[in-house]
């Protein structure tokens, strides 16, 4: 498998060994450790899970864990109050940074996501059911020709075949493009390897979306996204091989469970939910085993990426709670995502 990585003895977001000491972030930690105690762990999760109703659900994060629920003593909607919590983790984390423009790598990703929403409903003529995050750097002016010229290879691509899942990859190998642009000016290991990391995991996601819709392997050349520990060859040669020889073939490599859930899912006839969740729980895996580090930009990268997690989780229970989902149903669906 050593012919398939990008680079020989790559360390595939080993923060041991990637970590550089860095003084400037020595406040940071300090601050972000105690604020990291106020993350809710799964006793709490369990504890908003079996409360009767919304409204005792926004009772207990209200006296129990500090987030603020009403406004001028009126109760706002749990939407309102997910993105208000949000926002302060985005003040925060601009505010602490000694440099802001690395942490537009962590969310270009709402930028790009409402992009993605906007495009599909200009291309479908009505408004789609996906909301759209109230965060995120300006990517570019509308009257930009950087974003005309994404706009029309979009539209080429959608009105030929009419897949909206293509305007999902397309723009996602513009929003790498803009990460790869970011980690190239800064060149901090940890950084580089995280883009790396995620470059990985999206192909990995869409080897295995491709294999579920039976598309051909030129379709996934064309949307395989460069820049990752993997060669896109490794991709393309292993995607016809059957379940057993591709389980196999990636037994040794750093993605092995990943793969082996995505091989499961494929067996199974399932959907790649669990895919999504152990790619999600990979990073804050990896970022959790940081916590001894103080002078470095990792404890911050940590403190985001786990309230990013904390607010999907409260997201997924809330509305597990207006659908009148059963307590064990949506402690199934969050299970997940426990690091």
């Amino acid at each position: 498998m050593e012919k398939y990585f990008s680079r020989k003895n790559d360390l595939f977001l080993d923060i041991g060994n990637l970590h550089q000491e860095d003084v400037q972030y020595g406040y940071s930690t300090g601050r972000l450790a105690i604020l990291e105690k106020s993350i809710l762990d799964k006793n709490a999760y369990r504890e908003l899970i079996i409360a009767n109703n919304t409204e005792e659900t926004l009772r207990l994060l209200e006296n129990k864990h500090g987030f603020k629920t009403k406004n001028h003593n009126t109760q706002v909607s749990w939407e309102d109050i997910l993105n208000k919590e949000f926002i302060s983790v985005h003040d925060l984390i601009y505010g602490l940074a000694p440099v802001k423009e690395i942490f537009d790598i962590f969310f270009f990703q709402y930028s790009f996501h409402n992009l993605k929403v906007r495009l599909k409903e200009k291309l479908a003529g009505h408004k789609i059911d996906t909301p759209l995050f109230i965060i995120g750097p300006v990517l570019l002016e509308e009257s930009s020709p950087v974003l005309r010229e994404i706009i029309i290879k979009i539209e080429q691509v959608f009105y030929k075949e009419r897949r909206f899942q293509d305007i999902d990859c397309i723009l996602d190998e513009e929003y790498f493009n803009f990460l790869s642009r970011v980690a190239d000016k800064y060149k901090i290991p940890v950084i580089e390897s995280l883009i790396k990391t995620w470059i990985d995991l999206a192909n990995i996601k869409l080897f295995f979306r491709f294999k579920t819709l039976q598309r051909d392997k030129n379709n996934l050349s064309r949307f395989l996204f460069s820049g990752g520990n993997f060669k896109q060859d490794f991709y393309i040669n292993t995607y016809h091989l059957r379940t057993d020889v591709l389980k196999r073939e990636t037994k040794n490599i750093f993605y092995a469970d990943l793969f082996l859930t995505g091989i499961k899912c494929l067996e199974n006839e399932t959907s790649m939910d669990e895919l999504e969740k152990s790619c999600d729980r990979f990073i804050l895996q990896r970022f959790s085993e940081t916590k001894h580090i103080v002078f470095g930009i990792e404890p911050m990268i940590r403190y985001l990426l786990h309230k990013e997690n904390e607010m999907r989780m409260l997201r997924m229970i809330f509305v597990g709670k207006e659908n009148s989902i059963s307590n064990n149903e949506i402690e199934e669906k969050i299970a997940g995502y426990y690091v």
